[in-house]
């Protein structure tokens, strides 16, 4: 069961890790460093804070996150090994690596609109 009382933000949660994902495949297509390092952080902070919100734990910060993620029972057991493969590599495998250990771990709920246009509105827009 989702820890959010509201499943929208479970789904508006996925969809910035999805997006993130995306933009490490386009990143790879333009051969573009920063935009590689951008997305591979993301998708590395939200997947992390997927495992974290599963497990019911609080996001501490950027300089706990790693740590209080090895912390909690509940997650892939090379989750960890696969998040730093994506900060160190930030290709497109090491990412579809992180988000079907995501898959496996539970179904997420997805944005109603998808993960796209969910992503638009909430880091696009605002």
């Amino acid at each position: 069961m989702p820890w959010s009382s509201d499943p929208s933000i479970d789904a508006r949660v996925h969809a910035q890790a999805q997006a993130a994902q995306w933009y490490v495949g386009e990143a790879a297509k333009r051969d573009d460093p920063y935009l590689a390092g951008w997305a591979a952080s993301r998708l590395a902070l939200f997947a992390c804070r997927r495992v974290l919100a599963h497990n019911q734990v609080l996001y501490p910060d950027h300089k706990w996150l790693v740590r209080t993620v090895a912390e909690v029972s509940d997650r892939p057991d090379d989750f960890l090994d696969l998040v730093r493969a994506l900060a160190i590599e930030r290709t497109p495998a090491a990412a579809e690596a992180v988000v079907m250990a995501l898959l496996l771990l539970r179904e997420w709920p997805q944005a109603p609109a998808g993960w796209s246009t969910q992503f638009m509105l909430d880091s696009e827009w605002n």
